[in-house]
């Protein structure tokens, strides 16, 4: 029996996956006056019934692969891992977000311009008499963006984890799992 890597698994169930979706199951005949519709019949249920006992080999082989793919998964915390990182993207697009956004001006400034707005007061009747502003400061800004550095950096040492754990951990196949991962050429 051999073993595999947790990343060539996920490579041969995605393949697999694939194949079993290729295999068809086509029961209906078309059956006319020039041939024997038993000869028909027969040769279509043959290759039905073939075609159900090798999907079925395939579907057998893909689950047991995932299976023991995710007891490994499970037992190294890759799901935890993988969760962590959906977390961390999600961060890492909130705060770029807010590192794209202009950053408010100085309270000096925003003080002066309420001044401008005052003096313009009637004259400016149908005019503007207010103003938007970001709440965050240029410090801010600056703050979020190295939190996106370090949440970029945490989501890499994660991937790394994960990649390690999917080359240095293996599973163990069956005698009939490997022959039939042999006979499609996946081994």
């Amino acid at each position: 029996m051999s073993k595999i890597n947790l990343r060539k698994s996920a490579a041969i169930q995605k393949e697999l996956f694939q194949r079993v979706g290729n295999v068809e199951i086509e029961t209906d005949i078309e059956i006319n006056e020039y041939n024997d519709p038993k000869q028909v019949i027969e040769i279509q249920l043959k290759e039905v019934t073939d075609n159900i006992v090798y999907k079925q080999n395939l579907l057998s082989v893909l689950y047991s692969l995932r299976a023991k793919t995710g007891i490994v998964n499970a037992k190294w915390d890759v799901n935890k891992m993988l969760a962590e990182q959906e977390r961390i993207k999600a961060c890492i697009n909130l705060y770029t977000n807010l590192c794209e956004r202009k950053p408010r001006p100085e309270l000096l400034e925003i003080r002066q311009r309420i001044e401008r707005l005052k003096e313009r007061g009637e004259e400016s009747r149908y005019g503007r008499d207010s103003f938007s502003t970001n709440v965050f400061d240029k410090q801010d800004i600056k703050e979020f963006k190295q939190t996106v550095k370090t949440l970029k950096k945490n989501f890499q040492d994660l991937n790394d984890l994960i990649l390690e754990v999917n080359v240095k951990r293996t599973i163990e196949l069956s005698a009939e799992e490997e022959k039939l991962l042999s006979d499609e050429g996946l081994l």
